[in-house]
C-alpha cells in the first residue's frame, strides 16, 4: 500500500497542473480526488486503493474501461504522478466540454460538472450540458 499526505499529493497537483489541466483551479482536483480515495476519512491518499464494488483503482478510482481516456494503464494508474496527470488532463477536456456548452458557467457550478465528468464521463457531460435548463 502506497500512502501519500495530502501535502505531498498537493505538491503533485501544483506541478502537473500548470500544462495538464492550466483552468482546473488545484482545490477543484483535490476536492475530487479527496472523495475518490476517501482520504477525507483516512488523512491520506491510497495510491492502490481499490474499489470492492467495481474495477476502479487508485487515487482517482479509474474504471478499466477508462483508463485510454485518461492516457493510464494497469500499471500507471496506481502510479500517483502518471495517474494525476491523466486525471487532469482528463478534467481539463471535461471544462472544455463544459466551457463551450456555457462559457459564462459559474466556478462552483463548473467545479461540480467537472467532477460530474469525472464520476459519469464525456458522454453523459456533454448530454447533460446540452440539454437546456427547465
Amino acid at each position: 500500500m502506497a500512502l501519500l499526505a495530502p501535502a505531498a499529493f498537493l505538491t503533485i497537483v501544483r506541478r502537473l497542473r500548470p500544462q495538464a489541466a492550466p483552468s482546473v483551479q488545484a482545490g477543484v482536483a483535490m476536492a475530487i480526488a479527496e472523495w475518490e480515495n476517501n482520504a477525507n476519512q483516512t488523512g491520506t491518499f491510497d495510491t492502490t486503493k481499490k474499489n470492492p464494488t467495481s474495477s476502479a483503482t487508485g487515487i482517482w478510482q479509474i474504471l478499466d474501461g477508462s483508463m485510454a481516456y485518461y492516457g493510464v494503464d494497469y500499471a500507471t494508474r496506481l502510479d500517483a504522478v502518471a495517474s494525476t496527470e491523466g486525471a487532469l488532463r482528463a478534467l481539463e477536456r471535461y471544462a472544455t466540454i463544459i466551457d463551450a456548452a456555457d462559457p459564462q458557467v459559474a466556478a462552483d457550478e463548473r467545479a461540480a460538472l467537472v467532477y460530474f465528468g469525472h464520476s459519469e464521463g464525456g458522454g453523459a457531460l456533454r448530454a447533460g450540458v446540452a440539454r437546456p435548463t427547465p
